[in-house]
């Protein structure tokens, strides 16, 4: 896999070539999880032929194929004709994501929030009756939901090096800062949950560099910031 890493790095130095508009910036080409791999690119015929061309070559120097029956192909703003074009000549199969750029429509978010917030309710409910007469440490879930995601807003401030906090600080908010960033129909599910701890700290703290006081030797400590959002006189065993 890092020699394909070095292979798709050298991608855009292909003729015709383009990277995907929305990673040129940070010359972003794929991100690898475990053995799954995603190619970004620009969704034009030469470009995408670059992207083939480079993977046979691939599986020409070492055997290692791209299995096509699992591979899927993801098109944004690409007219109907120049799509068509391109299935015809990968024979990939065209999928399309359950969100929109690298998150879902806000309405869908608000409708999953309000069921996984249920859920979680739910949950933390029957374990604490279950466990009425001392238990097994069993946490509060929604606050250490929002200490979770508080710590988001802490790398989203600090972290420069990452591939994920680098995409929203180069395209979805590249002339401000977490801290005043309201929440926006194009965010992610995820960018909106983090986003309304964020207001919930301001809110409750008056302050723009909250999560800092969770912090010690530049880690940030989700137990400190659970116990900030945990109900105040709620015992939890």
């Amino acid at each position: 896999m890092e020699m394909l890493s070095r292979f798709l790095r050298k991608l855009n130095s292909k003729p015709l070539v383009s990277l995907h508009p929305k990673c040129s910036k940070l010359h972003l080409t794929h991100l690898v999880f475990a053995d799954d791999l995603m190619i970004f690119t620009r969704g034009d015929v030469p470009s995408v032929k670059g992207v083939v061309e480079l993977l046979d070559k691939f599986t020409s120097w070492c055997g290692l194929r791209a299995n096509i029956t699992k591979t899927e192909i993801y098109f944004g703003g690409v007219s109907n004709t120049i799509k068509a074009q391109i299935l015809q000549d990968t024979g990939f199969v065209e999928d399309s994501f359950p969100f929109r750029y690298l998150g879902i429509p806000l309405n869908s978010a608000k409708n999953s929030q309000e069921v996984y917030g249920t859920l979680l309710t739910k949950i933390q409910n029957c374990l604490l009756h279950a466990l009425q007469g001392g238990g097994v440490n069993v946490k509060e879930l929604l606050s250490w939901n929002k200490a979770l995601l508080a710590k988001w807003i802490w790398v989203l401030e600090t972290d420069t090096t990452g591939s994920w906090a680098s995409w929203n600080q180069t395209y979805a908010f590249p002339n401000s800062s977490i801290w005043h960033l309201s929440i926006k129909d194009r965010f992610s599910e995820s960018m909106c949950s983090i986003l309304k701890v964020k207001d919930e700290i301001v809110a409750k703290t008056r302050s723009i560099v909250a999560v800092h006081i969770w912090c010690k030797g530049g880690k940030f400590q989700v137990t400190d910031a659970y116990n900030w959002f945990r109900s105040k006189g709620t015992e939890v065993y």
